[in-house]
């Protein structure tokens, strides 16, 4: 897989309306037809640090949390292939998340 991926910038990025959301959402990678987003721990509410009725950013964790569910179905709604990374998954094992998004991609691209 030798082609530029495409990523989301504040002057170039991607997104789409989400009626469900009423909110236009930016994904955070793009490359034909795949959509890699990279959640950060607390921007996300991560399950395995914080309980449902977490507050952050003055909202429950369980609403980040289902916001961001109907934000990769939308995804796959538009006829994407979706897959989220996790920071802690990140952080653990660099080299082994990097390999199962290349894996996952080129799947998706076959």
């Amino acid at each position: 897989m030798n082609e530029k991926l495409e990523y989301t910038t504040f002057t170039k990025p991607f997104g789409k309306w989400i009626n469900e959301l009423n909110s236009y959402v930016i994904y955070d990678i793009k490359h034909k037809n795949c959509i890699i987003e990279f959640n950060g721990d607390y921007w996300h509410a991560n399950p395995k640090f914080y309980h449902s009725n977490a507050i952050i950013r003055g909202k429950l964790a369980s609403e980040i949390v289902n916001r961001d569910k109907i934000k990769m179905q939308a995804a796959e709604n538009f006829g994407f292939r979706q897959m989220t990374v996790r920071e802690s998954d990140y952080k653990q094992d660099k080299q082994q998340t990097i390999y199962k998004v290349i894996k996952w991609m080129q799947n998706g691209l076959q």
